[in-house]
């Protein structure tokens, strides 16, 4: 009787926790930003979206980026159709850089993802600014 009492306890907490947690997802978000000089670069992030409620609008970024100047971490959030998102440059020319983007978010149609993010970039302490936009979203397995 303890034992399977003990079994209980244990399945039902497990199952539980499970349900409790927040839910996640590993998106690659592909778009461009501009340079000083009018260049569109390219650019990839593999983003772990993780939200506590509220579909897209309340997720936190986290992952890592990667881009002709080189490779980078993220961190930031979306909530209320705004993203705020730090990218800290970890090799390359860039290496040691922080940038600072803002953004408006569109959900997608199913309301599961988003549809597109678009907005500013801008050097943390620094004059070098610009536009960026991200215009298609691949959940990775």
């Amino acid at each position: 009787m303890r034992k399977t009492w003990l079994f209980s306890v244990l399945f039902v907490g497990l199952h539980l926790s499970a349900d409790a947690g927040p839910s996640q997802r590993k998106v690659l978000w592909l778009g461009w930003w501009q340079t000083g000089n009018q260049e569109k670069v390219a650019f990839e992030w593999r983003v772990n979206e993780s939200s506590e409620c509220c579909a897209v609008w309340n997720i936190q970024i986290t992952g890592s980026a990667k881009d002709m100047f080189g490779e980078s971490q993220l961190s930031g959030y979306c909530a209320e159709a705004r993203c705020v998102i730090n990218q800290f440059y970890t090799s390359g020319k860039f290496k040691g850089r922080t940038y600072i983007y803002s953004a408006n978010a569109e959900p997608s149609a199913d309301g599961r993802g988003l549809k597109s993010v678009s907005g500013n970039y801008q050097l943390k302490n620094g004059s070098a600014a610009g536009i960026f936009q991200f215009d298609r979203f691949e959940e990775l397995r």
